[in-house]
């Protein structure tokens, strides 16, 4: 009887750490709260508005300034307080002569900066 339960042993082991092992793994998957979903997304968005950033400033040194707008537009559109964003786009309306739009959006600059920091 002795020699049939140390031969149990070593795989009841095993199955016990790979069920436990399995266990941890399901929960950390299955259960997000809303607060790591949120997170996660506020993560993603900022990363995907640095992206429209950098191509909006690689645009810009090349010329083309339409196209470095509609990306600065949508680094905003991602993350709203990127303000390097704002002063870039601000920038482009200003060198494709339209101050109108480069003022416009100075003052939603500000207004992101109060958001941010409301004091």
């Amino acid at each position: 009887m002795k020699m049939v339960i140390n031969r149990l042993k070593v795989p009841a082991v095993i199955f016990i750490a790979f069920v436990g092992f399995m266990w941890v793994a399901c929960s950390r998957f299955f259960n997000t709260s809303d607060s790591d979903i949120y997170y996660s997304e506020k993560k993603y968005n900022e990363g995907l508005s640095r992206i429209y950033y950098d191509l909006g400033i690689l645009r810009q040194q090349r010329g083309d300034l339409k196209n470095a707008c509609r990306a600065f537009k949508s680094s905003i559109q991602a993350d709203s307080s990127l303000l390097a964003a704002y002063d870039a786009l601000s920038l482009a309306y200003s060198l494709r002569n339209k101050p109108d739009k480069a003022l416009a959006i100075q003052h939603k600059a500000a207004l992101a900066t109060q958001k941010k920091h409301p004091h």
